[in-house]
């Protein structure tokens, strides 16, 4: 068992295309903390813990099946044809998914989250009986929440980006991002899900090529040939990179060493938009004379006597640019009933039980 005892939760294969000649056991980092450089650094210590993912090693050997997959599918992107782009984009877009929820940052932020809401639910004292989720049951939920949300992933398209420009992508210990532009640029919003239209989700695959979904009725794509864009601006890759930085919890990776200077000056551009945790979580209180009816607390940091409840509401980054290929249809559409849920993409619309009646222009 010792020799699955240091587990990876950004997979050392996905890591493999910036390290010392591809070879996968050296490279170079930036450390957040530090805000300094290390030179190949050994890939067997990066993005990995004792036994982060449970000591009876069931869940490891799970997603060392899904690496596997992972890997054969990047040996084979050079020779596939449209048609195995198109399938192995259908496999890389529920790998991306996995990847946004299986790393430290966002685990650590789900339990920040449980003892802050335990907290204000209890006014700092858990009664007998009661405890805080563990960090095996968070890695758990985590990967119970994939395979039961996964399937609504599936209305995405998908792109792979090939990076013709002169700045190469980088990448991070937290690599798959997930963001919205619809949400933050039209809705001026930074409160939204993966139910919600608008949804992108990109990853980093190597300092050459990307890969990203986006939802098909607001964006478009058009100077896609097939399920290839080649990016050319070094402004839209660095649009890309931005996310990175944003998104990154301790590390951020580069293949050319010649590069740190760079590396640092742009995450030093952006460390005042990068936010310490992604939720917030809102006091809601009754209103009075209104059965069933709560407000926001105008105290937050109150305890209130009686009935209240606890809002968890998801805050995203803020980008400053976005890659230029990446356009809003002229016609853009959504689901809505109505509810707080917001604005809905088609495949969740559809699991909620919504028809064309729902359909909303945006």
């Amino acid at each position: 068992m010792a020799d699955r005892k240091n587990q990876h939760f950004v997979p050392r294969t996905l890591l493999k295309p910036w390290t010392l000649e591809c070879s996968g056991k050296a490279i170079n980092l930036f450390n957040i903390r530090l805000k300094n450089g290390i030179q190949n650094a050994p890939v067997k210590n990066q993005c990995s813990k004792n036994y982060f993912y449970g000591k009876d090693l069931r869940l490891e050997k799970f997603l060392g099946v899904v690496e596997g997959i992972f890997s054969e599918i990047i040996r084979g992107l050079p020779t596939a044809n449209n048609l195995e782009l198109g399938q192995h984009l259908s496999i890389l877009r529920e790998f991306c998914f996995l990847q946004h929820l299986r790393t430290e940052r966002s685990l650590a932020e789900e339990a920040v989250m449980l003892r802050e809401m335990y907290d204000r639910i209890f006014h700092n004292a858990l009664p007998e009986g009661h405890n805080v989720p563990t960090h095996e049951r968070i890695v758990e939920e985590s990967m119970q929440r994939w395979h039961e949300t996964v399937k609504y992933t599936i209305d995405l398209k998908g792109v792979f980006i090939l990076n013709n420009s002169n700045t190469p992508f980088i990448i991070s210990d937290d690599p798959a991002i997930h963001t919205n532009k619809f949400h933050i640029r039209r809705l001026r919003s930074t409160n939204f899900g993966i139910q919600n239209s608008g949804m992108i989700l990109t990853m980093p695959l190597s300092p050459r090529m990307a890969v990203m979904f986006y939802d098909g009725d607001v964006y478009t794509v058009p100077d896609k040939n097939g399920f290839k864009l080649t990016m050319s601006s070094d402004a839209d890759v660095k649009a890309l990179n931005e996310l990175q930085y944003l998104k990154a919890n301790a590390n951020i990776y580069f293949a050319d060493w010649n590069k740190l200077e760079i590396i640092r000056e742009e995450f030093c551009d952006i460390v005042e938009r990068r936010l310490p945790v992604h939720f917030r979580l809102n006091l809601l209180v009754p209103v009075e004379g209104k059965e069933g009816v709560f407000k926001m607390a105008d105290d937050q940091s109150a305890n209130p006597a009686g009935r209240s409840m606890i809002h968890i509401e998801s805050v995203s980054f803020q980008p400053r640019s976005w890659p230029s290929q990446l356009r809003f249809r002229s016609k853009m559409f959504g689901y809505s009933d109505g509810s707080s849920a917001g604005l809905l993409r088609h495949q969740w619309a559809i699991e909620a039980g919504m028809d064309k009646r729902n359909k909303v222009k945006l």
